[in-house]
């Protein structure tokens, strides 16, 4: 795939985007005030909840099945929101999410081009996968203005580039609230008991949710209300290796999918 490259002059995507300005639909209302006009046609992004208009993300070193628990450093979305992680004090990870403003996305994409270069950057990691090397990568994603860039660790960026941009963009906040799952997509799948494994005690009457049928089923399930918190609460306090056991005796590890916060995680329903 070629990728446009853009070294910091600004001044050229703006030529492009006049010369296209008679067929591109007008931007949408701004979000929040707006004091650099210049940049709103310059900088512009789908505005689907879906659509990742940023991210900073580090992939590998686990499972398929535990993957499925995985929240990016940091994520913009095109409905404005960003999501990302906290490291607390005793190394558990909470998930904090805000909806920022459109200049306060266009500024840091402005920064991102301008100050980080980061068009110059490219992704190296597809050669090492095709000579069977599966590393642990990080991953930087940005989508404007129809236009996908994506570079990582053996793209040629500099020293502490991915920890400069990835705290950037868990400042673009300046009211940040804990984020609190109102459901979510189980998957379960029944292993062996491991004492050295912490694990919880699972009442599948008073929760209404049936671990062992789900296991069985071998599909997500959308899970709400209590049992969804007390999922999200576990795996990202205790670990995704955290198990639940049933009143049989069985037990389950679990993985839990929140759309527009966990990495690939399925549509609602």
């Amino acid at each position: 795939m070629m990728r446009r490259r853009m070294w910091g002059v600004l001044a050229v995507a703006v030529l492009m985007i006049a010369a296209c300005a008679q067929e591109a639909p007008p931007p949408p209302s701004p979000i929040g005030e707006v004091t650099r006009p210049e940049l709103v046609g310059l900088i512009n992004w789908e505005r689907t909840p879906a659509t990742v208009v940023f991210r900073a993300d580090v992939i590998g070193g686990l499972d398929a099945f535990a993957e499925r628990n995985e929240v990016p450093p940091c994520t913009v979305y095109g409905d404005n929101r960003v999501i990302w992680t906290v490291l607390n004090a005793d190394q558990s990870e909470s998930v904090a999410w805000d909806i920022v403003s459109d200049e306060t996305i266009r500024l840091f994409v402005e920064r991102l081009t301008v100050e980080e270069r980061i068009y110059s950057y490219t992704t190296g990691v597809d050669q090492l996968e095709a000579e069977g090397v599966q590393p642990t990568v990080e991953r930087i994603t940005l989508y404007v203005n129809d236009e996908l860039h994506e570079a990582d660790t053996y793209g040629g960026w500099s020293l502490g580039f991915f920890e400069r941009v990835t705290d950037l963009c868990r400042s673009l906040s300046q009211a940040p609230t804990l984020f609190e799952p109102a459901g979510g997509w189980l998957s379960v799948m029944r292993v062996e008991n491991d004492p050295s494994i912490s694990s919880i005690r699972w009442n599948t009457r008073l929760s209404g949710v049936d671990l062992g049928r789900l296991a069985d089923s071998g599909e997500r399930s959308w899970v709400t209300g209590d049992s969804a918190r007390v999922f999200w609460d576990v795996l990202r306090r205790r670990g995704y290796g955290t198990t639940f056991e049933d009143e049989s005796g069985t037990v389950y590890q679990t993985a839990f999918e929140i759309p527009g916060v966990t990495r690939a995680s399925p549509p609602p329903p």
